[in-house]
């Protein structure tokens, strides 16, 4: 599990890079020289190597069983080899586990998704096998303590098969590579690909995120930075360290962050939204029409982030946007049900019955949830017979 932040029920995330160019990023100025270093105790940086240490008992442990497999008669190829040993070996991985290094994770057989693919990189890095990772846009898991709501987002890892003897030859090659994951992704969008760097940035970001929830923000901002130095234009990290310098009380560093995003085009809606918070309790009226009108042009990949969206217009009776972040969730991803129960609600609401019923029909459609299914069925019947009187 990776974390995000929601203050008051807006979202603050933590994953995912906005699709800015290198080469574009690198002329860009670092946006760790905006934060304010005299807001928190001094950083410790961290040995990011460590994070995928694993004792010399463990390292034997899988040496011992990755000679075995290459002794049978028809030996596994690495990345099988590594797979099935966590297969074997571990049970104690779950969508709500802690964030451990590779060494603990090992000896504890557990974590969540963030550790799993960092005890894969460390046995990867044993036998030299290549990997990279992706980040998987799900509908968000949601938990909320205090005034902070936290979402989840899920993140697997892919190990490839170091000999690429195969490949000569040829023009065109697909490398042999299986997925490792604790659980099948249901409901997936789609998958961003990621690399090391984007790994650790998310393991130390996830420390950040249970830090600040105990309000430790000496702790968070370690985290944060160190996150940040690996991964420095993660618009969801630059969106957390505005929450951080906002909850310690400087705002002002906070606006300087969120501007720092929307002038350079490394804004979500996330972080938007957060901007627009402060706006409104500015009662910056200008920012606040000139956000809307960003907000109304930006590409967000996850339609969950638009559903959000189009609810809280919704709370805030204004169905006209609502209506329109939930027609951008459609077409962000066309095939999923839910942003077509919301337009049915708005279409009934207007009495529109004809297009509510047809926004039920989509939604049946695209759903394979059976007790959704029977639900959807049930409102659209009603609201069929209706409109045949």
């Amino acid at each position: 599990m990776h974390y995000k932040f929601f203050i008051l029920l807006l979202s603050l995330v933590l994953v995912g890079c906005q699709s800015t160019p290198s080469s574009e990023k690198t002329s860009l100025q670092n946006p760790l020289t905006l934060v304010n270093t005299s807001l928190f105790a001094p950083v410790e940086r961290y040995n990011a190597d460590e994070i995928f240490q694993l004792s010399h008992a463990q390292k034997q442990e899988f040496f011992e069983y990755y000679q075995k497999q290459k002794a049978k008669e028809f030996p596994s190829s690495n990345e099988r080899i590594i797979h099935n040993f966590l297969d074997d070996k571990l049970t104690g991985f779950t969508f709500h586990g802690d964030t451990l290094d590779a060494y603990s994770a090992f000896s504890q057989k557990r974590g969540n998704c963030i550790s799993l693919a960092v005890f894969t990189t460390a046995l990867a890095d044993l036998i030299q096998s290549p990997i990279d990772y992706q980040h998987i846009i799900n509908e968000p898991v949601y938990f909320k303590k205090g005034n902070l709501i936290l979402s989840s987002s899920h993140l697997r890892s892919r190990v490839y098969d170091a000999d690429n003897s195969t490949s000569k030859n040829k023009v065109f090659f697909v490398p042999k590579s299986i997925i490792i994951d604790y659980f099948p992704t249901r409901g997936q969008v789609h998958a961003k690909k990621a690399q090391r760097p984007q790994l650790i940035a998310k393991f130390y970001a996830n420390l950040a995120a249970e830090t600040l929830l105990k309000n430790d923000f000496d702790a968070t901002f370690s985290y944060l930075y160190n996150a940040m130095l690996h991964d420095p234009f993660n618009n969801e990290l630059i969106n957390l360290q505005a929450v951080l310098h906002r909850r310690a009380g400087d705002t002002t560093t906070a606006n300087r962050l969120y501007h720092y995003a929307v002038t350079n085009d490394l804004a979500n809606i996330n972080l938007y939204e957060n901007y627009m918070l402060i706006a409104r309790n500015n009662k910056d009226e200008a920012l606040i029409a000139q956000l809307n009108a960003k907000l109304a042009h930006i590409k967000d990949p996850n339609p969950y982030s638009w559903l959000e969206l189009g609810k809280q217009a919704i709370a805030d009776h204004d169905l006209h946007y609502a209506q329109f972040y939930f027609n951008k969730a459609v077409k962000a991803a066309h095939y999923i049900p839910e942003p077509y129960i919301e337009l049915a609600k708005i279409a009934y609401q207007n009495g529109d019955l004809d297009h509510a019923n047809q926004y039920l029909e989509a939604a049946i459609e695209r759903t394979y949830d059976h007790n959704q299914l029977a639900i959807y069925q049930a409102k659209y019947q009603a609201l069929k017979a209706i409109t045949s009187e």
